[in-house]
């Protein structure tokens, strides 16, 4: 579960908040048809049961399941993190963020650091500081690393 809207407030109405849960599924586990709005209604039970009055206070539901990304964003079998991870396609076996095409790099799970929100933000940061060492431009992006411990390579 993660809320966005707690860090920017305009990806809500005022007063209400954007509240996206996520769980991993097989695309062909499922006749996600049929099983979407099920699945919906499981997920939104579990919060519920942990955050009661969860269900009662939403104002909209949207669901996604593996076909919607595999549609939307083209990956085969709606796979949100990625190459499958088995230790070819693992850390320097993902795509690297510089392409033979000047200006243009690359980022996020389909690449270096890999799949999963942290690696997927590292990535995004780790390009970001190509970019602004390729501009010449001061480095707008705060370390979030306690300084006990060492930097990321890039």
């Amino acid at each position: 579960m993660s809320i966005p809207s707690l860090v920017d407030s305009s990806l809500a109405p005022e007063g209400e908040h954007t509240v996206v849960l996520t769980s991993l599924a097989r695309r062909e586990a499922h006749d996600w048809a049929a099983e979407s709005k099920r699945f919906t209604e499981l997920l939104v039970d579990e919060l519920d049961s942990i955050f009661p009055g969860f269900r009662e206070s939403s104002t909209v539901v949207v669901t996604a399941s593996p076909p919607t990304f595999e549609r939307a964003a083209a990956v085969r079998e709606g796979a949100i993190y990625g190459w499958e991870m088995t230790p070819q396609q693992t850390a320097s076996g993902r795509l690297t963020h510089e392409t033979p095409i000047d200006g243009l790099y690359l980022s996020g799970a389909w690449t270096q650091q890999g799949h999963s929100c942290l690696r997927t933000l590292v990535s995004g940061e780790q390009v970001a500081r190509r970019v602004l060492a390729a501009t010449d431009g001061e480095d707008p992006i705060p370390s979030f690393r306690p300084s006990h411990l060492p930097a990321l390579a890039t």
